[in-house]
């Protein structure tokens, strides 16, 4: 597979960058053609609050709150990371929509939060 990305790669004329945790690090580190061009290798532990804000302002259609962003943060740190974070959007997002209104409130992100949990 790793070939065929390189082959896509020249093809294209752009970089490549494989992005993942430990066990693909791991793995890629049998292959002596990856071991030999890895640039760095950034840890991410800490979660940025500016990121969980970025990506919820696009559902909310707005900044949100700091009540808000207590459910948000604790769920991107959660299992999943921000996959997390797109879930309980989504389940948000939902609860509004059973509702019949377009915009998520902050009681649809605490509803949400309820729900996943």
């Amino acid at each position: 597979m790793l070939d065929e990305l390189r082959c896509i790669r020249d093809m294209a004329g752009c970089g490549l960058a494989l992005i993942g945790d430990d066990t693909i690090r791991m793995t890629l580190a049998r292959c002596p053609q990856v071991t030999g061009r890895i640039g760095m290798r950034v840890d991410l532990k800490a979660l940025a609050r500016d990121d969980v804000a970025a990506i919820a302002a696009g559902p909310l259609g707005r900044k949100p709150g700091a009540r808000e962003m207590k459910h948000l943060i604790a769920a991107a740190a959660g299992p999943g990371g921000l996959h997390g974070l797109r879930r309980h959007l989504a389940r948000a997002w939902m609860i509004a929509r059973g509702a019949g209104r377009e915009a998520i409130s902050e009681a649809d992100i605490e509803a949400a939060a309820g729900e996943l949990s």
